[in-house]
């Protein structure tokens, strides 16, 4: 099995090393359905490691400003009229 294994490793990520198998990383061997993860341990098979990508942030925000939920209209200056 850890050649099937190996086999399936060569095809289910993609050149940037995304996983392009089932959602739920689940692969069929001989019939059965097996978990990707579990089978990668258990024979210490090396998969492709993604980069990590930076968190986007929000430059657009303007954390000066707060919108009170009791209030319905928020003006320029991030002060509510009531």
């Amino acid at each position: 099995m850890e050649e099937q294994v190996k086999l399936i490793a060569s095809k289910v990520y993609d050149a940037e090393g995304n996983w392009k198998g089932r959602p739920d990383h689940k692969v069929t061997i001989n019939g059965e359905l097996h978990d990707w993860d579990k089978l990668v341990k258990k024979y210490d098979i090396e998969v492709p490691s993604k980069p990590k990508t930076k968190k986007q942030v929000n430059t657009n925000a303007d954390m000066g400003q707060t919108l009170h939920s009791e209030h319905s209209e928020e003006h320029g200056d991030g002060v509510s009229e009531e």
